[in-house]
């Protein structure tokens, strides 16, 4: 009865420490992954190959944005390891299925017998489709883990599908393990910020600045902010009219034929012009870092900045200002890209289906971007970087 209590104890005890460093972003992350796994679950009772290949789009987008907080050294939003073991078996049940129903409905997979018959020597061939969704759940556990199976792809669509679930496979192996499982130890644990900056070295004096040089270091940080913020909507509308001019050349010149290397072309002009919107919003923080460093750093004018313009103490910080406008831009770039993709798309049962795996793909790497670029722009401040400006 001791062992038990002590064991129970233990128990407790446990699960009180994940609790205690469970945060926001464990509960999202969490819940994002069941969400999958009953989305894949639902997909597989109804064969709805469509939400299938929306789902896969969905994971795979979550697996890059994971890879970008890496890169970034942004270890906040991810998951907390005994969060992480959860996600990893829930999202990797999800890729399993959602592909096991994309399998199980295309009718493009095959198996072939060979038999002779005893009395005339006879070699015969039988071909089996692949229709039962259990055998296709197995297809796919084949394929996600690079194991033979009995059956191969008949057609294109469906070399398309294996190479793409294979694609997947690798990504999540890349995010599972070192990243979500154990780090591998790559990066330590976020320390305490306020005891960082205090056991820093005091930064060196800084020279008397004259009026003339603060007026003049805030005319660059104002015009840097409004050339990024001008430049904001030369990006989105651009990109948006090469998208609209592409897509109407392929009518003109019979490219109808070569509609997937248009759709790659539109792709990477959506995704450039993403990217380019979130170093903007990058430079446009780093602008106003600079006329924020420039009005503290001068008493009289901060306060005459409180008292004309607004309480500085109740305005957004400078490197969240302004994202609702850049995130709208980047979903008008999204909405542009599927909703080319679902008019260049000769198959008419895979219309909505690329067009959400395009839309909700670039959109999620907009987020990426924006992620980047206010955490970028916030050590940048807090860690004492120089103010060099964008533009």
């Amino acid at each position: 009865m001791s062992d038990a209590n002590r064991m129970c104890t233990l128990v407790r005890e446990a699960w009180a420490s994940v609790r205690d460093r469970w945060k926001g972003w464990d509960r999202a992350h969490l819940i994002f992954s069941i969400v999958c796994a009953a989305t894949a679950l639902a997909s597989f009772a109804t064969s709805a190959s469509g939400l299938g290949w929306s789902l896969v789009g969905l994971v795979d987008a979550y697996l890059i944005v994971l890879l970008v907080f890496v890169a970034c050294q942004w270890i906040e939003p991810l998951p907390d390891r005994s969060t992480a073991l959860v996600v990893v078996a829930f999202l990797f049940a999800a890729l399993v299925v959602a592909f096991a129903t994309i399998y199980g409905t295309c009718n493009c997979f095959t198996r072939q017998y060979l038999g002779a018959d005893p009395r005339t020597a006879t070699i015969t061939l039988t071909k089996d489709t692949l229709t039962d969704h259990w055998e296709a759940a197995y297809v796919s556990l084949g394929v996600i883990t690079t194991a033979a199976t009995d059956y191969t792809p008949a057609d294109g669509e469906a070399r398309f599908a294996v190479a793409f679930e294979t694609v997947s496979g690798l990504l999540f192996l890349l995010v599972a393990f070192p990243i979500l499982a154990t780090r591998l130890g790559l990066f330590k644990e976020p320390a305490n910020p306020a005891a960082d900056v205090a056991n820093r070295a005091p930064p060196p004096p800084s020279p008397s600045w004259t009026e003339g040089d603060a007026h003049t270091l805030l005319l660059i940080g104002h015009h840097d902010t409004w050339w990024a913020k001008g430049h904001l909507w030369v990006v989105a509308n651009w990109a948006l009219a090469l998208m609209g001019l592409v897509t109407g050349a392929v009518p003109v010149f019979n490219l109808q034929q070569d509609a997937r290397w248009v759709m790659g072309l539109v792709a990477v002009i959506a995704l450039a012009a993403t990217s380019y919107l979130a170093r903007l919003q990058y430079d446009i923080a780093r602008a106003r870092q600079v006329t924020t460093f420039v009005i503290e750093g001068r008493p009289q004018l901060h306060a005459l900045y409180g008292a004309v313009k607004r309480l500085p103490q109740k305005a957004a910080p400078d490197e969240t200002r302004g994202l609702p406008f850049v995130g709208g831009l980047m979903a008008a770039v999204s909405i542009g890209l599927g909703l080319v993709w679902f008019l260049l798309e000769q198959k008419p049962e895979q219309k909505l289906c690329f067009a959400l795996v395009a839309g909700l793909g670039n959109l999620f790497w907009g987020a990426s971007g924006i992620i980047w670029a206010v955490g970028a722009s916030m050590r940048q401040r807090l860690c004492g970087g120089t103010l060099g400006t964008g533009g």
